[in-house]
């Protein structure tokens, strides 16, 4: 017959817990808890997703014509530069 772990045993400040991942029982220092709140043995865990961390893209302004054809600055003043 193959071997049997069992997890009754005294280990000080250790209880047994439910693996969420596999659903065996363990004691509470074999387990570790990932990034979704899930509490299992390290070789269970899965690492986090590169798709959850999405670069976020920043929306620049360009302005078309930033100086002005006349000559009058209060003409010039008074409209403003076109938005592309």
């Amino acid at each position: 017959m193959g071997s049997y772990v069992t997890t009754n045993y005294f280990q000080p400040n250790a209880s047994n817990t439910i693996d969420d991942i596999t659903g065996f029982k363990k004691k509470s220092t074999e387990v570790v808890r990932d990034w979704q709140g899930f509490y299992g043995v390290p070789e269970a865990v899965s690492p986090r997703n590169k798709q959850d961390f999405a670069p976020t893209i920043l929306e620049t302004v360009t302005y078309k014509n930033t100086r002005f054809e006349s000559n009058n600055p209060s003409e010039a003043a008074a409209t403003p530069p076109e938005v592309i």
